[in-house]
């Protein structure tokens, strides 16, 4: 029994020899072909948007990820209920944040031509 043990330990290590040749060659075009790209997020300059937007934004996206699969009617229209409601909550924000803006600004003209150009 103990021979054999030994003796599939080091077929496992002739195997292990022969790949790593092949592994080596493999990773190194891989790693030519597909060179590691770090990705950094987008800043966005809305100040609008606060956290419980962000929390009911990502409650929302998980509400579409339940009723997509789901037939429940109810669900569905709580979902649609959500997104009509969090949509208003998202215009009103835009909307007292423009004014704020217009309000503390000392061109109003300019401020309102670049809020309308975003």
């Amino acid at each position: 029994m103990n021979s054999g043990k030994v003796s599939s330990n080091i077929m496992m290590m002739m195997s292990i020899a022969f790949l790593t040749p092949f592994l080596n060659v493999y990773l190194q075009i891989f790693h030519s072909c597909f060179p590691k790209i770090s990705v950094s997020r987008a800043t966005s300059n809305n100040q609008w948007i606060t956290k419980r937007i962000i929390n009911s934004s990502t409650r929302k996206k998980d509400l579409f990820l339940l009723t997509r699969n789901n037939n429940n009617i109810q669900l569905k229209e709580y979902y649609n209920k959500y997104s009509k409601i969090l949509s208003q909550v998202v215009r009103t924000a835009k909307i007292l944040h423009h004014n704020k803006l217009i309000i503390k600004s000392n061109n109003t003209i300019k401020t309102t031509r670049n809020i309308i150009k975003k």
